[in-house]
């Protein structure tokens, strides 16, 4: 396993994050795993930022996004700067009460 997939799934393995209530991680070369990944996160039921702009997020990762487990308290989801399709997007509904701010294709 090489390293960017080793520290993409280590964002799903951080028990350190109980209380974060914003996170910032724009340019960080988060791929469709590392969306995934934070999806799956069980300790960051306290979240209610997330900023994903300009990384490497696909069609895959926004829905891997949408499956964020419904009892968080996450309000607003940013993905500006990702290539999500403008056609996915349409066709997606946000129904987790998620602010999704796309700048896509």
């Amino acid at each position: 396993m090489n390293s960017e997939i080793q520290g993409q799934k280590k964002l799903s393995k951080n028990t350190t994050w109980i209380n974060l209530r914003k996170f910032n991680l724009r340019s960080n070369y988060i791929a469709d795993y590392g969306a995934k990944c934070l999806a799956h996160n069980k300790s960051l039921k306290s979240l209610q930022i997330l900023k994903l702009d300009y990384n490497m997020i696909t069609d895959e990762g926004y829905e891997g996004l949408l499956k964020y487990d419904p009892r968080t308290n996450l309000q607003q989801l940013k993905l500006i700067g990702n290539e999500i399709s403008q056609n996915y997007l349409k066709n997606m509904k946000n129904s987790h009460g998620i602010y999704f701010k796309p700048n896509s294709k």
